[in-house]
């Protein structure tokens, strides 16, 4: 009986430890159901807690009690992985920890990892992702959850490096699901190529990864509970940053409940409503001191306090999440930085680390200024930027809307840029923030962009600096030193006078003034602070009036001078490269005028100002029309704009086009036609040119290029005068002397007289003889020539004319005319060049030739380079090749000035190295006799060369255009019946066979020969008609000897054989 009992009491003692420790699965939501993720973050989410795509990534998941369900250790997890393509080995770290809420705000990963426990830090193998199965990862220490709490789970991956493990944006993605919780995900990832991890604020998400969690039974709290030491995650707070606190040495156990409390004494406590976690994050705006109560079964303890103190404001503006980059040929860096008066000069800064730096309250990086003074503050960048500064008078730790003022809408390297900064009268005395902002000019830097996340572009730069209450002027006052950035300025350049060494203080007036003469002075409206700036238009002389208390000093006289608006052209900023962009003006010339600037070259840093003297300049009248002529060194666009209404800029309705493509050292025209409302006097004239890929339309003058050069010039413009009668028409010239049929030649008339009244009337003839008018009456003229046409300009003035002498333009032959200018190619990267053309049994035979020059051959009709191909022939091509290539012939056989799809021969499709291939060329009965084109294309067998490409684009290969001769196959001397003392032979031509007779020597022998004397044929002939058989001889010429017994030539000839 007694072992019956004990037996019972084994098996309780059993069932009840296996009740504590029971393990519990919980699948969140219960069924694993998902969700499609759509839009552009959806692969970055889907991979997401446990990708490695990037070199380090970050997850944050909230998930609620109504959902975990039990109380216990949690021991694993898992997540649904229903994606798997080549995923890398993951180092992956987990943290748990208890929270009161259900959803995220943005945050740091610092932040969320604050208060948690880690609970696994491993390496996942690639072999545990498996499509359509759980993740399972067992934790190393088991979380204690306890409480009613919600938890939050934070997942890192850490693989390092540039780039993460994974080979694929999406080499392992997870189930997700919603559950109406909003933002119950966060997530981190460094940027593309980066190897940082993240440290900004996350990526809030209501897509939350399908989790299964493992929990075992936990043992109970014991009495009495020991609450341990209050910890926080800051010991010092700015005001609204959240903090964590947490517990340290606490007792654990289930059943166990908590209360945090805070103090502003470390005396009396009050409740916090809703911190009942073992942890709690919060937030304050005053220093405050924190404690926790926990109770176990009725027994209760409280944690020792920690004490969280509050930052100074200016320690705590926004730095997180500001963007930036200021490295990496961005040019968006601040340079530096001073303010007038004061000790605050720190220059050559460069680009930050980071692309943001906090300089220290002291040295050459704080300034003192004083209320309602205003002082210049200057800076440089080192490229075109925005840029912004905001100051926080009213020291709420904030950099407000109205505290900001702009800067640069753009700027140049290493141009000093100033600004009046006005301190209110009534901001708060004592330290507080100034904030610097840059980034490109072309995106938005305004007073709302004081924490804005800048993307890739520019620099933040904080400094602190301290503000002054002001003092009560001392009257008199001293005037001080007056001085001006610039005594000779541009007009409409803004300039800034300011005063140093002066006395300061409340009550005391500024009164600027001005005079043309230094005697007679005028108050300059508005004027009232101690900087004064203002934009010029004439000479003058500037002071400044100081009084206190009706007391009055005034300072110094300055002078300042405004230049010539034709000294005053954009040229910062204008960029260029003409050196190894080969896009440099190299010779410019005004017909009729001084100008005639030749071999220029390119410029230092692709910019050249000429003189206005001698060969750099010219003059032009009014209403008339002037041909400008320019060469280059290489393909450019280029532009002309001349400075009509001297504004001192070159406006769009000011500018010409000179071309849109160019030939290295080819002259180019352009027509100037000059405005009767062009003002008179000296002038500007700018020439641009840039890589043909580039704008360069009339709004470009002062466009930084990053191609190209830039020549100013001045002219000079006079007044029109009326023309001399009679006229001297001058001379005719053409832009070609001839052109294709349809083409379109340029004409103009040059060494002229020029005037108002002075009419022009082009006229052409087909004859030189028989004369019609055109339309244009102008300078300059076009035409579309189909057929040799004369061109002559009459010109006219009081009704007396000249005319000028003709000029003739003939028309190209057909075959120089084949297509040419968007052939494309490149045979010299990709090995497709044409080696060697060789047609056998003519003259071509032409080797060797090499890559063309740009891609692109057209050889004489003379020497090796042709060949007379006859009709109804078969000809055999030999062709060679500088690598692998498709290669395809076209001959021009019906002289349409096409290569037609119907006239192509494929050569090969695919080439082999310096070996010699052959094809066969026949020329068909009905091709035109004469000369005509051939044109052989090759290209890389990655792409196709059909029927039709004779013209297409390549990306690759070689074309070279030859001219061949067609003919019949009429030889001199050839009969149809050959006969003399000997031998009678016919037909001939033949094809197949050729018949013949002995006429006294019955015992000869006939020979036939190649055109290169190779034996081909030998045939004894005995007496009577002998028959003999040519149908292994192609179609050609052939010689005979007709040979006696003794091998005697007895007579010779020529043989055609037809096929």
């Amino acid at each position: 009986m007694k072992l019956k009992h004990l037996l019972f009491l084994i098996c309780a003692i059993l069932f009840v430890q296996s009740e504590l420790i029971a393990q519990t699965t919980v699948t969140i939501p219960t069924a694993n159901t998902g969700v499609t993720i759509t839009g552009n973050a959806a692969t970055t989410i889907r991979r997401k807690p446990l990708g490695s795509n990037r070199s380090y990534e970050r997850t944050a998941i909230k998930y609620t009690q109504a959902e975990v369900g039990s109380l216990g250790n949690i021991s694993g997890l898992a997540f649904y992985c229903d994606t798997v393509l080549n995923p890398g080995r993951t180092p992956v770290k987990i943290y748990i920890k208890e929270v009161t809420d259900t959803t995220f705000t943005a945050s740091t990963v610092a932040a969320e990892e604050a208060g948690a426990t880690l609970v696994f830090a491993d390496t996942l193998n690639s072999t545990l992702f498996v499509k359509n199965t759980w993740v399972p990862i067992t934790f190393s220490t088991p979380f204690l959850h306890a409480t009613l709490s919600n938890i939050e789970i934070i997942i890192e991956t850490n693989y390092g490096g540039t780039a993460g493990s994974d080979l694929t944006a999406l080499s392992k993605g997870f189930r997700f699901s919603t559950k109406g919780i909003v933002n119950s995900t966060q997530y981190w990832q460094s940027a593309t190529g980066s190897s940082a991890p993240p440290t900004t604020n996350g990526t809030l998400t209501n897509f939350r990864p399908n989790i299964q969690l493992t929990i075992t039974t936990a043992p109970a709290c014991t009495t009495p509970p020991n609450a341990g030491t209050a910890l926080s995650s800051t010991i010092a707070a700015c005001v609204g940053t959240n903090f964590t606190l947490s517990l340290s040495g606490s007792s654990t156990g289930l059943g166990l409940s908590y209360q945090w409390l805070s103090s502003t004494n470390n005396t009396s406590w009050d409740t916090i409503v809703g911190a009942t976690s073992v942890s709690y994050q919060t937030n304050q705006a005053i220093a405050k001191y924190y404690a926790c109560i926990i109770k176990c079964n009725g027994q209760k303890d409280t944690s020792t306090s920690v004490n969280v103190s509050m930052n100074p404001f200016y320690d705590c503006y926004c730095i997180t999440s500001l963007g930036g980059g200021c490295t990496g040929g961005q040019g968006t860096a601040i340079d530096s930085v001073s303010f007038t008066n004061t000790t605050l000069a720190k220059g050559s800064t460069g680009c930050a680390t980071g692309s943001y730096i906090a300089y220290p309250a002291s040295g050459n990086t704080t300034a003192s200024l004083t209320q309602g003074e205003t002082y210049t503050l200057s800076n440089k960048f080192t490229g075109a930027v925005k840029s912004s500064v905001w100051i926080d008078y009213n020291r709420n730790g904030i950099f407000e809307n109205s505290e900001w003022k702009q800067l640069s809408l753009t700027s140049a390297t290493g141009t000093v840029i100033n600004n009046n900064i006005s301190v209110p009268a009534n901001a708060q005395a004592g330290i507080t923030g100034m904030r610097i902002r840059t980034r490109t000019s072309n995106s938005t830097n305004d007073s709302t962009s004081a924490c804005t996340n800048f993307g890739n572009t520019g620099e933040t730069e904080d400094y602190l600096i301290t503000i002054v209450a002001a003092s009560p002027c001392i009257a008199p006052p001293n005037a001080g030193v007056l001085s001006v950035t610039d005594t000779l300025t541009c007009a409409n350049s803004p300039v800034t006078f300011s005063i140093t060494g002066n006395t300061i203080g409340t009550g005391q007036t500024y009164t600027w003034y001005s005079s043309t003469d230094n005697t007679n002075w005028t108050a300059i409206t508005a004027a009232t602070d101690k900087v004064y700036s203002a934009a010029l238009s004439t000479n003058g002389f500037y002071k400044c009036v100081i009084t206190c208390s009706t007391l009055s000093a005034t300072t110094n006289v300055v002078e300042v001078n405004v230049k010539a608006f034709s000294d005053c052209y954009c040229v910062s900023g204008i960029g260029g490269n003409c050196t190894t962009q080969i896009t440099a003006l190299d010779s410019l010339a005004i017909e009729g005028t001084t100008l005639d600037n030749g071999n220029t070259g390119c410029g230092t840093a692709a910019y050249n100002s000429f003189p206005n003297s001698g060969s750099t300049t010219g003059t032009l009248m009014q209403g008339q029309d002037y041909i400008l002529k320019a060469k280059f060194t290489g393909a450019v666009r280029a532009s002309v704009w001349i400075d009509y209404n001297h504004n001192g800029k070159f406006d769009n309705s000011e500018w010409q086009l000179i071309c849109t493509s160019s030939v290295a050292n080819v002259a180019l025209s352009a027509n100037l036609n000059i405005p009767l409302t062009a003002l008179t006097g000296e002038t500007g004239m700018r020439i641009r040119t840039r890589a043909t890929n580039g704008v360069i339309d009339s709004t470009v003058a002062c466009a930084a290029f990053g191609s190209g050069e830039t020549e100013d010039y001045k002219i000079n413009i006079i007044p029109a005068t009326a023309c001399i009668a009679p006229p001297n028409a001058g001379n005719v010239v053409a832009s070609k002397s001839a052109v294709c049929p349809g083409g379109i030649v340029n004409l103009a008339v040059t060494g002229n007289t020029i005037g108002l009244g002075q009419t022009y009337q082009w006229i052409k003839s087909s004859d030189g003889k028989n004369w019609t008018n055109m339309t244009s009456q102008s300078l300059r003229t076009k035409d579309t020539v189909n057929t040799a046409t004369y061109y002559a300009c009459v010109l006219t003035c009081s009704n007396l004319n000249d005319t000028t002498a003709a000029q003739l333009i003939k028309t190209n032959p057909f075959y120089n005319c084949y297509c040419t200018s968007t052939l494309g190619g490149g045979c010299v990267t990709s090995l497709t060049s044409i080696d060697s053309v060789n047609i056998t049994k003519t003259t071509m035979h032409f080797g060797f030739t090499g890559c063309s020059l740009n891609n692109y051959a057209s050889y004489p009709d003379s020497g090796n380079s042709t060949a007379i191909l006859y009709k109804n022939f078969t000809f055999e091509l030999l062709t060679k090749f500088a690598g692998v290539s498709r290669a395809g012939l076209w001959i021009d056989f019906d002289h349409s000035g096409s290569f037609d799809a119907a006239e192509f021969i494929s050569i090969t499709d695919t080439s082999i190295l310096d070996s010699v291939t052959q094809s066969f060329i026949s020329i068909p009965a009905n091709a035109q006799m004469g000369k005509t084109g051939m044109r052989i294309r090759t290209r890389a067998i990655a792409g196709t060369l059909t029927a039709t490409d004779a013209c297409s684009q390549f990306g690759s290969g070689e074309t070279e255009d030859y001219v061949i001769t067609i003919d019949t196959f009429v030889v001199q001397g050839l009969q149809n019946i050959l006969t003399d003392n000997f031998i009678k032979i016919y037909p001939n031509p033949a094809s197949n066979k050729i018949n013949v007779v002995q006429l006294k020597n019955k015992s000869g022998k006939i020979n036939i020969y190649d055109l290169n004397g190779r034996l081909l044929i030998t045939e004894k002939l005995s007496d009577g008609l002998n028959t003999i058989t040519t149908e292994q001889l192609s179609s050609g010429i052939y010689f005979y000897h007709y040979i006696d017994a003794n091998n005697n030539a007895l007579s010779n000839g020529k043989i055609a054989i037809v096929k």
